[in-house]
């Protein structure tokens, strides 16, 4: 596997959605002390705070939700439904 040099580069992270904060956590850990970048920002189109573990947030965001299940856009239930919504829609 070739990894990409990111020592002193500008770094984005585009994530669909943070809840629990553990995959954002380790993800900029990870590349800020192993790939030394200029700059790392963290952007999510969903942050749930209510589900959060970690103390972390994403620089930018979309849309703060609530503790519900969402599907659209690329996201989907445990069985691949909903993925290509064109909207993002709560599960009841």
């Amino acid at each position: 596997m070739i990894l990409p040099n990111l020592k002193n580069r500008d770094v984005i992270i585009v994530e669909d959605i943070v809840d629990t904060g553990i995959t954002a956590k380790y993800l900029t850990d990870r590349i800020n002390n192993d790939f030394h970048p200029k700059s790392l920002c963290f952007v999510s189109l969903l942050d749930k705070k209510c589900k959060r573990q970690i103390d972390i947030d994403p620089d930018i965001y979309g849309f703060n939700i609530d503790d519900k299940f969402v599907v659209g856009y690329g996201l989907d239930d445990d069985k691949g439904h909903g993925r290509n919504l064109p909207y993002i829609a709560y599960v009841e």
